[in-house]
């Protein structure tokens, strides 16, 4: 069980044919390795760190114990797994029924919300997640993350430089 108290961690999971799928992207306050403390069934998911991070690390045993003590704890694990599932529901409708560009759209202002920047000409995003790793998030190949991007770079909603992202605010 670890808490992310500086940073950011990208979890990810391979497919049968080894390709990389970014799960979700956890900051501070977050805590990874729950689901499977509280099921005791092994992590799912790989975590990395894309930013310099502090992650702390709980035993599992004082995990669980601190669930029944601190009932704050035990709240804000329940609203973190909550939104988690509220997020694999949304996912799993944009890849369903929106086309990527939509998907990629909606990407980058849930990243925005997290990690942007209000700046005069718009929002900054200021990433470590590169283009790979943004094609991963979604699901696709990134030369299909590239055409989506250049849509929306072509809408003028966008404007993409190394590892930021401009979103117009016109």
């Amino acid at each position: 069980m670890y808490c992310i108290s500086a940073g950011q961690v990208k979890l990810t999971s391979n497919s049968a044919s080894g390709r990389g799928v970014i799960a979700t992207l956890a900051g501070p306050g977050s805590f990874l390795g729950a689901r499977a403390a509280l099921l005791d069934v092994p992590h799912d998911l790989t975590a990395e760190v894309i930013e310099p991070s502090h992650v702390c690390a709980l035993p599992k045993r004082e995990f669980l114990e601190g669930l029944l003590r601190i009932p704050e704890m035990s709240l804000r694990l329940a609203r973190q797994m909550g939104n988690e599932l509220s997020d694999a529901y949304r996912k799993f409708s944009l890849a369903a029924c929106r086309p990527l560009t939509e998907r990629l759209g909606e990407l980058i202002l849930s990243l925005c919300r997290s990690y942007g920047e209000q700046m005069p000409d718009g929002v900054h995003l200021r990433t470590n997640l590169s283009q790979e790793e943004l094609s991963e998030l979604l699901g696709v190949s990134r030369r299909s993350l590239n055409r989506a991007l250049a849509e929306l770079r072509d809408l003028g909603l966008v404007y993409c430089g190394r590892r930021a992202i401009l979103i117009d605010r016109k």
